[in-house]
């Protein structure tokens, strides 16, 4: 069983501090950002999308609980659209490490797609890196399809 609850203000700041270093990182990896810019770019982004935090509007920050009413993880994502376009884009799921492999990630998206038909929705959309193989294997399973793909290829 999981549960989706409001995060609090103390568990988005430390949340909001990981997840940017953890976008930047990405970024550093898949060779778009700088190590030096990383960051800065990460901050700027994530000020610009969440301007008011978690209680921006039509942006919906939720913590995830298990049985056991443990914090297993933070998902966020934004719903936007309107009549039978309205849809939602996940901009980051989160399992904390001593909870991961365990069928959470996959429940969480699952719950989602309830939310979002709830909440008018008919599509879930989502970026992964493509260094990420673990969660893009994830999203094939559950039914995702790709609708961009971007390739780069460094050269010597």
């Amino acid at each position: 069983m999981l549960r989706f609850i409001p995060i609090t203000a103390e568990e988005y700041s430390t949340y909001a501090e990981a997840s940017i270093l953890a976008y930047a990182a990405d970024h550093v990896v898949d060779g778009r950002w700088s190590a030096e810019e990383s960051v800065d770019q990460a901050r700027q982004e994530f000020a610009q999308l969440l301007p008011n935090g978690p209680a921006t509007e039509d942006h919906y920050l939720k913590m995830l609980v298990n049985e056991r009413e443990e914090r297993i993880g933070v998902l966020w994502f934004h719903m936007h659209g309107t009549g039978d376009r309205r849809s939602a884009y996940v901009y980051d799921i989160i399992i904390y490490p001593a909870y991961r492999r365990q069928g959470f990630g996959e429940m969480a998206l699952r719950q989602l797609e309830e939310v979002v038909r709830d909440l008018g929705g008919h599509r879930v959309s989502l970026h992964v890196f493509g260094h990420n193989q673990a969660a893009y294997a994830l999203y094939v399973k559950l039914g995702f399809i790709p609708t961009n793909i971007n390739m780069a290829k460094d050269l010597a």
